[in-house]
């Protein structure tokens, strides 16, 4: 999936926020679903829930104001977790 960075996702200096990674994850993961005609809600109506449990980010490169990202989702493990 690709996105531009946007002026409200920035500092002063035109350098993404880190907390915006994770909302771009989320995109990136909902993409990922829409692609694979899968539906969040029709997922979690039948009883399974998608938590995400962990965020591992290893920034390589600042991410600019109004530069595209390409942000690429996949699934590397999906066991289940009983409360």
């Amino acid at each position: 999936m690709n996105l531009r960075v946007r002026f409200a996702e920035t500092d002063q200096m035109g350098i993404a926020h880190h907390a915006s990674y994770v909302i771009w994850l989320e995109a990136a993961r909902i993409e990922w679903l829409r692609e694979r005609d899968m539906s969040y809600r029709e997922i979690e109506a039948a009883g399974i829930s998608l938590a995400v449990t962990k965020i591992q980010d290893n920034y390589k490169r600042i991410a600019l104001f109004y530069v595209v990202l390409e942000v690429t989702p996949s699934l590397t493990l999906a066991k289940s977790r009983l409360f």
